[in-house]
Order: C-alpha cells, then structure tokens, then sequence
C-alpha cells in the first residue's frame, strides 16, 4: 500500500501481493488480463564512442487488460490498458 490509500497490484514481485493475487490495476474491473514478470540484460552502446555495457534487469513487469470498468464518475465504460 503506497501512501493516500493507493495500492499497485504486484503479483509475485517481491514485497508485494503473493503468485495467487489479483493482477488487474484498475478496481471495479471485469476482462482479461496478460501479465509477465521478465528478467534478463540489455547492452547500452554509447554511440559517441562505441562502448557497450551489459546491464541486467530484474522483474520488469508488463501486462495488458481489456474489459468493462466502472469509472470515477460512476459509469460503465470498456477499455484496453497496457502497462510496459
């Protein structure tokens, strides 16, 4: 739980919501949900000199949704979300 109430559903990560927990970010949501939890390295080549570093990355989540959500004003609305 972040601060104000605000909550980021994590699901697996870390210090947040257990494997098994609900991966939507949006409250009052009903659709289907991609998530992958990604892990590897990437180079960074500085193009003024041509030096390349290996960097790692950890857990870098991506996912989409796309259904019905009740929005703040109350109504019903359909979407399509993606978080990279």
């Amino acid at each position: 739980m972040l601060g104000g109430g605000f909550h980021v559903y994590g699901p697996g990560l870390p210090g947040l919501d257990p494997p098994d927990s609900e991966p939507s970010t949006i409250t009052d949501f009903k659709g289907v949900v991609g998530l992958a939890f990604i892990s590897g390295t990437v180079v960074r080549t500085r193009r003024s000199t041509g030096e390349t570093d290996t960097l790692p990355f950890l857990f870098s989540d991506m996912r989409f949704m796309k259904g019905v959500f009740r929005g703040t004003d109350g109504r019903q609305r359909e979407g399509t979300f993606a978080l990279i």
